[in-house]
């Protein structure tokens, strides 16, 4: 079997020059799709430390993870914990019966009204997740950035990715752009509440 290199953009975050920085992000968004990050912040030795914790997390018995179940929380802001292999649909369109992957769901940890609703696994089983993964979110959050980390392995094996995400305030209202739209050519979509969306996206994400 061959593989093909991907020359994907690297985007430098020491720039001084955040205008520039900025539209190199969009054009890669636009034309790649993905792009490297370099000079993050984030030391390489707490990414080996998440994905360590990682690996502890998903190597516990099911039984454990089962005691972390993310659907039983109510709310959006208790949309944190473990969920088990084909308990999500991302693609909700399909007939598939499931993803084939394990999650585990952290919470906001600087707002208090999600915060306490995160479910870590007693420290006598796993004392290092919560504190390696505040860090983790901490530093992210400090550089003010969204990044997506990776390890992939052959076929087989495991795979981990590590995300952080950002969402908008719950009242905020998303719609089209005037300039995006016109008589002869109306928005697609209504606006709607940012929360209220990302409630349905979950409702249709975990309806199995």
């Amino acid at each position: 079997m061959t593989t093909e290199a991907v020359n994907l953009p690297i985007i430098d975050l020491s720039s001084s020059d955040s205008i520039s920085s900025a539209a190199s992000i969009r054009q890669a968004c636009i034309e790649c799709g993905f792009f490297y990050l370099v000079n993050h912040g984030v030391e390489e030795e707490l990414f080996a430390e998440v994905f360590d914790q990682s690996s502890n997390f998903f190597s516990l018995p099911l039984e454990d993870k089962l005691k972390l179940d993310r659907k039983h929380h109510s709310g959006h802001s208790g949309h944190s914990g473990y969920t088990a292999l084909f308990s999500e649909n991302l693609d909700f369109a399909s007939s598939s019966k499931g993803d084939l992957k394990e999650s585990y769901y952290v919470g906001n940890l600087y707002d208090p009204t999600q915060s306490h609703l995160n479910k870590w696994p007693l420290e006598d089983i796993l004392p290092s997740l919560r504190p390696t993964m505040e860090s983790y979110y901490r530093k992210v959050l400090s550089a003010g950035k969204r990044s997506t980390l990776h390890r992939v392995m052959p076929a087989g094996r495991e795979r981990y990715s590590v995300a952080f995400f950002m969402d908008p305030n719950e009242d905020c209202v998303v719609e089209c752009l005037e300039s995006c739209c016109s008589e002869e050519s109306p928005p697609r979509f209504p606006p709607v509440r940012s929360g209220d969306y990302l409630e349905e996206r979950f409702r249709l994400t975990n309806a199995i």
